[in-house]
């Protein structure tokens, strides 16, 4: 996708992750910690371990991976047309050659009724906050293994999924 639209990837570096910090007033995108996948967690981690060496006092932007995000954490959308999903299914199979396998009816499924609470056909949906709240967050809301795993069985059962996730953060807030 960085290739698709002339961006450059750079290969990780706690020290270069922290100096750009350093002098960048910028959000980072980071997963939803609302995930299942070990490498989502390690790279929330590592952003974190650099942004506490840098100071960093920008946003933090959370993006909906393979579990939704739940409705609480929801506070900016991209509102997609029906042709918009289409498009961005085609060009995630294009692009994602490695990725094939994916349920992506499970995605356009969380994408239209996150659409439905938006008022829009179908939607991505992100949390975006200053980093400080967003460490607190992480610290307060970050699943166990064992929830984590207790979602991956049942992730394909699209409502019962958005239901467990949304349950799980108000239980952590009480």
């Amino acid at each position: 996708m960085a290739e698709r639209y002339g961006y450059q990837l750079l290969p990780y570096s706690r020290d270069a992750l922290q100096k750009w910090l350093e002098v960048s007033a910028a959000t980072v995108a980071v997963p939803c910690f609302i995930d299942w996948h070990p490498e989502h967690h390690r790279v929330m981690d590592l952003f974190r371990d650099a942004a506490d060496g840098a100071g960093f006092l920008g946003d933090v932007l959370m993006y909906q991976v393979s579990l939704p995000m739940p409705e609480t954490l929801v506070n900016a959308a991209m509102p997609l047309s029906q042709n918009d999903l289409k498009e961005k299914w085609t060009l995630f199979y294009k692009t994602y050659k490695t990725q094939r396998f994916m349920p992506t009816k499970r995605f356009e499924a969380h994408e239209r009724i996150d659409g439905a609470l938006c008022g829009t056909y179908a939607a991505e949906v992100y949390s975006r906050m200053p980093y400080r709240e967003w460490a607190r967050a992480l610290d307060a809301g970050r699943p166990s293994q064992s929830q984590r795993d207790a979602w991956t069985k049942a992730m394909n059962d699209v409502l019962a999924i958005r239901s467990a996730v949304n349950n799980y953060l108000e239980e952590r807030r009480k």
